[in-house]
C-alpha cells in the first residue's frame, strides 16, 4: 500500500521538480527563521520547505536540554526518518541550516546580540515570530477560541477577544512560580498569543494558521506565507486568519460520550491490564501494562474537553487561499481536506507507527489483524 500511495504522488513530484510555481518563486533564495522547528510539525515544515523550494538558508531557534547542547540536538534531529527522502534529492540541505541558541519565553527570544543582529539583517520569512520581513506566519491552534459557550456553534476565521491581555500574562509568568502555572492550557496561551500578534502585527505582513490535528497544515502554512507576502506587495493590509480543520470532511470522534468512554476504559484497558500484570507477576515476569494504561487514561482526561465537544470551524479564508493558487501549487501544496480518504489515512498512520515508532519490521501483520478483529467484536458487543 505504501508503494501505491507513493505512486499517486508522481504528478506532485514532477510539478515540484520544475520549480516554477508562484509559491516556489516566492520562497526561492529566501532566508527563513523558524521557531519550534524541532517539534513534530516543525520538522515536517522544514523538510517540505527544502524539498519543494530553493531555500538559501534557515536559522532554527533551539535550546539546550537533557544534557544536550543545540548542536547535539540538531544532529540528533536530522536522524529523523522524515528527512530520509530529502537526503536523496538534496544531500547538502543540512549545511544550509544554522541552529541558534534561544528560548521563546525570553526577551528577544533569548538570542545573543550577534545572533539577533544576523537574523534581523538576513531573514526574509519567519514562522512563529515577529519582525519587519516579507512575510510572517504565526502557528496557533483551531482550539484557541473553542470555548464552552461556542460548543456546537461556529468558530470563525477571525480574531476573538482574548481571555487575558498579553502584557498581563507576561507579568504573571515573570512574578509567579512556574509550578503554579501548570494548569494554564495550550489553547489559552495560544489565544493570548493571537492577541499579541493582532496588536503588534498591524503594520507587518503577518497571518495566523489555526490547525487541528491534520497532516495538511504545513502545506497551508507555506501557502499562507506566500499569500500574505503577495497581499502586502499589492498594498492590501490586515492580518488574515486561516482555519485548517477537518470540518468540511465531517470527521467526528467515535466516542464522544464521556461515560461510555469510561466504560470502555475499565473493561478494555484496566481489567485486562490487571489480569496480564497479575499473571506476569506470578510467573516472575516484568509488569507494566497497568502503568501504561494509567498514562493513557491521564492523557484522555486532558483531551476530554476537546473529544467530547464539537465546534463548527469556518474556513472561508483557507478556501479563498486555495482558489488563488495555481494548478501546480495546488499539486505541490495540497491542503484540500475533502481529498482525504480517511480509511487509507488511518492505515498509513498505523504503518508509519509500526515502521518508525514500534519498528516491528512490518512482520506478523495477519496476526495483528486477527487480534484487532477480536477486539472490534468485543467493542461492539459492549
Amino acid at each position: 500500500m505504501e508503494v501505491t500511495m507513493m505512486s499517486r504522488q508522481r504528478d506532485m513530484v514532477e510539478a515540484t521538480a520544475r520549480g516554477d510555481s508562484s509559491i516556489q518563486q516566492f520562497y526561492c533564495n529566501s532566508t527563513v527563521f523558524i521557531t519550534g522547528g524541532s517539534g513534530f510539525l516543525g520538522k515536517q515544515l522544514l523538510e517540505k520547505l527544502f524539498r519543494s523550494c530553493k531555500i538559501r538558508k534557515v536559522y532554527l531557534l533551539m535550546r539546550s536540554k537533557k544534557n544536550q547542547n543545540i548542536h547535539q540536538r540538531f544532529t540528533e534531529m536530522l536522524k529523523d526518518p522524515v528527512y530520509d527522502p530529502l537526503y536523496q534529492t538534496d544531500p547538502g540541505f543540512a549545511e544550509r541550516i544554522t541552529p541558534v541558541e534561544g528560548d521563546v519565553s525570553q526577551l528577544r527570544l533569548g538570542l545573543s546580540v550577534e545572533d539577533w543582529k544576523t537574523i534581523t539583517e538576513e531573514v526574509t520569512i519567519i514562522y512563529h515570530a515577529a519582525a519587519t520581513v516579507r512575510s510572517m506566519v504565526h502557528v496557533s491552534t483551531a482550539y484557541s477560541h473553542a470555548t464552552a459557550n461556542r460548543v456546537g456553534k461556529e468558530v470563525e476565521d477571525r480574531f476573538y477577544p482574548a481571555p487575558m491581555q498579553p502584557d498581563t500574562l507576561i507579568q504573571l509568568t515573570e512574578s509567579v512560580d512556574a509550578g503554579k502555572l501548570e494548569d494554564i492550557t495550550k489553547p489559552f496561551t495560544k489565544a493570548v498569543a493571537e492577541e499579541a500578534v493582532r496588536i503588534m502585527g498591524e503594520d507587518l505582513p503577518v497571518c495566523i494558521i489555526r490547525p487541528t490535528i491534520v497532516d495538511y497544515v504545513n502545506n497551508a502554512t507555506i501557502a499562507a506565507g506566500w499569500e500574505t507576502g503577495a497581499r502586502w506587495d499589492d498594498g492590501e493590509r490586515g492580518t488574515r486568519v486561516y482555519n485548517v480543520t477537518t470540518a468540511r470532511k465531517g470527521m467526528i470522534w467515535e466516542t464522544s460520550n464521556y461515560y461510555l468512554h469510561l466504560l470502555y476504559t475499565i473493561f478494555l484497558h484496566y481489567i485486562p491490564a490487571y489480569l496480564v500484570d497479575g499473571v506476569s507477576s506470578l510467573f516472575g515476569k516484568k509488569t507494566g501494562l497497568l502503568a501504561l494504561y494509567k498514562k493513557v487514561y491521564k492523557m484522555t482526561i486532558v483531551m476530554r474537553y476537546f473529544t467530547t465537544n464539537e465546534w463548527i470551524f469556518k474556513d472561508e479564508n483557507t478556501v479563498r487561499l486555495r482558489k488563488r493558487m495555481s494548478e501546480n501549487d495546488r499539486l505541490i501544496y495540497n491542503f484540500d481536506i475533502t481529498d482525504i480518504n480517511i480509511s487509507e489515512l488511518v492505515v498509513l498512520w498505523v504503518l508509519g507507527l509500526r515502521k518508525y515508532v514500534v519498528k516491528d519490521g512490518l512482520k506478523n501483520t495477519q496476526v495483528g489483524l486477527d487480534r484487532q478483529q477480536k477486539f472490534k467484536i468485543i467493542t461492539y458487543v459492549m
